[in-house]
């Protein structure tokens, strides 16, 4: 009798942990490729979104988000290079714009490992672009 218990006790235990993993990490696949990346974040953060509910939906996405900054007149930002989709370009933002960066990484040191970094540009409390850079980084 106490054996059988402990074998269902542990059972118990096993399917706790797989469908705590399977929970945590269904809807969170996110690409390293930067275009497919670019497309996923922009449907979690469309333009317009406020900038709380976007710091929202990136930490829930498990992203680290940065304190924003107010950019000055001028600011000029080189879009990532995203192979298929054309050249960079140079966008020149207005003054009072804020700038959000976040960043994802996972995996450990000593694999490769994909990460993500988001740069969120915000006017009067909005998002108006996105832009995303993805990879592998590390060992492998």
């Amino acid at each position: 009798m106490r054996n059988n218990t402990s074998i269902v006790l542990v059972v118990a235990g096993l399917i706790l942990l797989v469908t705590i993993a399977i929970v945590s990490s269904s809807g969170d696949q996110l690409s390293s490729d930067k275009g497919s990346a670019q497309s996923q974040l922009s449907q979690w953060v469309p333009a317009g979104t406020t900038v709380q509910e976007a710091k929202r939906i990136l930490s829930e996405h498990h992203f680290s988000i940065s304190k924003s900054r107010v950019l000055q007149e001028g600011y000029s930002f080189r879009t990532p290079y995203i192979r298929g989709q054309g050249v960079q370009r140079d966008l020149t933002f207005p003054m009072g714009t804020e700038l959000v960066n976040g960043n994802r990484n996972e995996g450990h040191w000593f694999t490769s490992r994909p990460y993500w970094n988001v740069s969120l540009f915000i006017l009067n409390g909005k998002v108006t672009h996105l832009f995303v850079d993805a990879g592998t980084k590390g060992l492998g």
